[in-house]
C-alpha cells in the first residue's frame, strides 16, 4: 500500500448525501480506506461549508453501519501500511 495515496473524498457544498453514502457503501463493499474532508459545517451553504442537517444524515449513516465500519486514528492507519 502506497502511504501516500489514500482514498480521500473532498465535501463541499455541492455534494449530496446521496453521493457521501454511496462513498461510504463502496468502502464497505469492497473493503477501501476513505477520508472524508469537510472544510467547515454550518447552518447554510456557503463556499465551501456543509450544512450541519446534512453532515448530521451521514454521521447517522455512519453509526447505523458501525458494525461494518473500521475507524482508526491517522497514526494506526500509517503504522498498518
Amino acid at each position: 500500500i502506497d502511504p501516500h495515496y489514500l482514498n480521500a473524498k473532498d465535501v463541499t457544498k455541492d455534494t449530496t448525501v446521496t453521493t457521501v453514502k454511496g462513498w461510504i457503501d463502496e468502502a464497505i463493499q469492497y473493503d477501501l480506506w476513505l477520508v472524508l474532508i469537510f472544510h467547515t459545517v454550518e447552518e447554510e451553504y456557503k463556499d465551501y461549508n456543509y450544512r450541519v442537517t446534512d453532515f448530521q444524515e451521514i454521521v447517522d449513516y455512519l453509526a447505523l453501519n458501525r458494525n461494518l465500519i473500521r475507524t482508526v486514528t491517522i497514526s494506526e492507519a500509517f503504522s498498518r501500511m
